[in-house]
């Protein structure tokens, strides 16, 4: 079972190569040179839709 709940959250702004990564499983690798902005990413968070509002 999971719990699940929908925040509204800043947007990330990764760029394209960054998401790829993300997708593909190697978010951990990413921004290691930079721990202060590894921080503030979160690379578990998916987007879905409800009720026609993305979230």
């Amino acid at each position: 079972m999971i719990d699940t709940s929908f925040t509204v959250a800043l947007r990330q702004g990764n760029i394209r190569e960054e998401n790829k990564s993300i997708k593909n499983g190697e978010g951990n690798n990413l921004w290691n040179d930079k721990p202060n902005k590894k921080k503030h990413k979160d690379i578990d968070t998916r987007w879905t839709k409800k009720n026609g509002a993305t979230f």
